[in-house]
């Protein structure tokens, strides 16, 4: 039995509009935790498998939505990246000055940059099982 070319052609759009909403619901809910994070100032983002230092953390005005407005959003006070495998801080972490918490325990870090240190808000810091070099005093 032969498939007519318009059969083909309907298989195809029912494959591509599957992959293509599938892609827009993974593109949303990654990005929910940003657009919650500028509402309430919090973002937490524990074991999600994160190799390197969400750009978004730092830069949330950056990348807002389109139904979004600026005025309405809120600095971060409290970041939870803990249980990933990111390897560094970025020393633009000095950019959340109003951050209160900030959680990265259990992570690959290899250094933590004085830029950290900066932040003067900062109340609680939890860097645990990270093996601190000796120059760090």
């Amino acid at each position: 039995m032969r498939t007519s070319l318009a059969e083909h052609k309907r298989a195809f759009r029912k494959t591509a509009n599957a992959s293509s909403s599938s892609e827009i619901r993974e593109s949303a809910s990654s990005k929910a935790p940003y657009r919650q994070a500028r509402k309430s100032g919090v973002l937490t983002l524990p074991a999600k498998g994160l190799t390197t230092f969400p750009d978004e953390a730092l830069h949330l005005m950056d990348f807002l939505q389109p139904d979004e407005k600026g005025w309405e959003c809120v600095d971060l006070i409290k970041v939870d990246l803990s249980h990933n495998d990111i390897a560094a801080i970025p020393p633009d972490i000095q950019g959340l000055s109003g951050l209160l918490s900030f959680k990265m325990c259990q992570n690959k870090l290899v250094d933590v940059p004085v830029e950290l240190f900066s932040l003067t808000s900062l109340a609680y810091l939890d860097l645990s099982k990270y093996e601190c070099p000796l120059s760090i005093e």
